[in-house]
């Protein structure tokens, strides 16, 4: 083998019989001595400094591989020591590590650990045996954690209480029930509190009006009807509309009292409305 790298060489030294084609075998010519020194120094500083692949124009370095390493002075990546705590990470296969400041552990003892900075991750159970802290509140008694999204820490909420629940009730204070889908039951639905439709209560008298199955139910006001009695009734507001016969119109859009008589009807002929005066 030519051994034109430093990796090339042989931990056997009577195996080392010539340097990037140089006899330095025995009985070699004197010639041949001032030139290996020299091929040695070269290849050892190149192992040091690393060299341009001529192929790709990548700086290419040597590997070392030792069982440990002993260091005495300064650990330099990117020709740089980092700053006074910072840690060395792996950036892969691709990437020279990199120096980097980390989160810190600090008043440590046999049931608690304050980490400052970075983030706790687990993979499995995270099991409290002690208080859970959100920006060093433990919240109320009874408060949940609550999300506010990605970008924001999680708070302590109070959320509205179920109680006196049974087979076939359940007594909901504060809050409120919010669904994107059907809310379905199959027994009472029971509200003690307001009703909203798309967070609307409505005004005083008015009803829940139907606006077909691909809408959401409105609040609507509604004619009064008053004074109902066996042949009388008082409709205020709104209409009675009827149909046509023979072009009699069975009905009327008026406002006011509509008699109905008990009488038998007489006379008239086909098509004629009969009503009392």
């Amino acid at each position: 083998m030519a051994k034109s790298t430093v990796s090339e060489w042989d931990v056997v030294a009577d195996n080392n019989t010539r340097i990037n084609g140089i006899n330095i075998d025995e009985n070699c010519p004197p010639s041949a001595i001032n030139n290996a020194i020299r091929e040695v120094m070269a290849q050892v500083k190149q192992w040091k400094d690393g060299y341009t692949d001529s192929l790709t124009g990548e700086k290419v370095y040597q590997s070392l591989t030792v069982d440990d390493i002993d260091v005495k002075g300064v650990i330099k990546v990117n020709n740089t020591a980092g700053v006074n705590g910072q840690a060395m990470i792996s950036k892969g296969s691709s990437a020279s590590p990199m120096w980097t400041t980390l989160g810190t552990m600090s008043s440590q003892n046999y049931d608690a650990v304050n980490i400052t900075g970075g983030s706790v991750r687990t993979t499995g159970d995270l099991n409290v045996i002690g208080s859970l802290k959100l920006n060093n509140s433990v919240g109320g008694n009874g408060q949940v954690l609550k999300s506010v999204g990605s970008t924001l820490t999680p708070v302590w909420s109070t959320l509205g209480t179920m109680s006196a629940q049974d087979s076939n009730a359940v007594n909901i204070t504060g809050g409120s029930i919010t669904t994107t889908g059907t809310l379905k039951t199959n027994g009472d639905l029971n509200v003690t509190g307001l009703l909203k439709l798309d967070n609307s209560v409505g005004s005083s008298g008015q009803v829940l009006k139907s606006v077909g199955s691909t809408n959401t139910p409105t609040w609507a006001t509604l004619g009064n009807m008053s004074n109902q009695y066996s042949n009388a009734v008082n409709i205020t507001g709104g209409k009675i509309t009827g149909t046509t016969i023979n072009g009699h119109t069975v009905g009327s859009n008026s406002t006011g009292t509509k008699y109905v008589s008990t009488g038998n009807p007489s006379g008239g002929s086909d098509g004629d409305i009969w009503y009392k005066i």
